[in-house]
């Protein structure tokens, strides 16, 4: 994400409020080992543990929403231009 360098125009601290504290994926300085040590630092604190195969939960999930809110912040970050769905 970002300009070339990572400089000023990096939409990185602009979006990085939005996202939850635990999100792991696509994020500067968050790594799929970080995602692995929450989960297991979780599994010591809870006596229970909840089983899921999301292979195709994408396949399913409803994209014209998903596509407006990041065509939102897109628009918010770069002052009213995106080149995402529609957008001005």
């Amino acid at each position: 994400m970002g300009g070339p360098d990572g400089g000023a125009d990096a939409p990185e601290p602009k979006v990085e409020p939005i996202f939850r504290q635990d999100s792991y994926g696509y994020r500067r300085g968050k790594s799929a080992l970080d995602a692995v040590w929450a989960c297991w630092m979780r599994c010591w604190r809870k006596d229970w543990v909840i089983d899921m195969d999301i292979r195709a939960f994408f396949d399913s999930v409803p994209h014209d929403p998903v596509f407006r809110a990041v065509a939102h912040h897109i628009s918010r970050i770069s002052g009213g231009s995106s080149c995402m769905y529609g957008g001005g």
